[in-house]
């Protein structure tokens, strides 16, 4: 290749990557709302701020809930909570997948059969309905929730790690180091983990989405935090009754949940192709 042609190439990448994506934003926006919104919250989530029930006003911009409190301030907390809970699964899913992934992969023999028939294991069983007894048998709680839920969902990390480190340990380099003594950790932190940390965040990327419904469903039938705490989930599960009459109680926590959703799904396809264009 030419260095002028080299120059266009490079050129091209350089003009799309400056380029404004109205998917980045809008990914951008959710996000900030997520984190930021709560501390711009005009009254406390908790305690009531007008009447119950009043539709949505100057003084309260999507009404209050059956119990007169604010529902925009509960709907930017509630998605500071659902976010920071999604954050919290994925990190101990990628954890107990990854450690898994990796031993299967880098030991191979009766390890791997054994990892991965563990996995499959729980691969076969219905995920709503494990993460359902599994908070049933725990207590009804936002960690009981994160903790069923992260169970269910590890053993999709452990395929992944598996499937890349088999890939890597074939390398020249990763095998030069296996010839030179190094350790399975050492070879798994110095060359694998490298290796395997793209894959790793583009998977856990396209699962943001399906990770915040997950949440939201075990909240929505009571399996989260008790009342009154401030869950997108449990929000428009007590705005159901409601629903014909003062439909901002369901309808606001549950279009919160569905941007959020939407939100994810774009981000994990930006960064899937950002990883095909590599």
């Amino acid at each position: 290749m030419s260095a002028a042609t080299q120059q266009l190439a490079g050129a091209r990448r350089l003009s799309r990557l400056a380029r404004p994506r109205p998917a980045l934003v809008f990914v951008g926006v959710v996000v900030a709302v997520c984190l930021l919104g709560w501390l711009v919250a005009p009254h406390p989530v908790d305690l009531p701020s007008g009447r119950p029930l009043t539709g949505p006003s100057g003084a309260h911009l999507m009404g209050t809930d059956e119990g007169g409190r604010d529902i925009f301030s509960r709907v930017l907390l509630g998605a500071r909570s659902t976010l920071l809970s999604v954050v919290a699964v994925i990190f101990g899913s990628l954890v107990i997948g990854g450690v898994v992934g990796t031993l299967a992969g880098l030991c191979g023999g009766v390890v791997d059969w054994a990892c991965m028939r563990l996995t499959d294991l729980f691969l076969a069983l219905p995920g709503p309905v494990l993460a359902i007894a599994i908070v049933a048998a725990l207590g009804a709680s936002l960690r009981n929730t994160l903790i069923a839920v992260a169970i269910v969902w590890w053993p999709l990390y452990a395929r992944v790690v598996r499937g890349s480190v088999r890939q890597l340990v074939a390398l020249p380099h990763v095998d030069a180091a296996r010839m030179a003594g190094a350790s399975g950790w050492r070879l798994a932190w110095r060359h694998v983990l490298p290796g395997v940390r793209s894959t790793l965040l583009v998977a856990a990327s396209l699962d943001v989405g399906m990770l915040v419904l997950s949440l939201s469903l075990l909240s929505f039938l009571g399996l989260g935090s008790a009342p009154p705490a401030a869950e997108l989930g449990a929000m428009a599960a007590r705005g159901m009754p409601y629903l014909l009459q003062q439909w901002w109680v369901a309808v606001f926590p549950a279009a919160m949940l569905a941007l959020m959703a939407l939100a994810g799904n774009v981000a994990g396809d930006l960064l899937r192709d950002r990883g095909l264009e590599r």
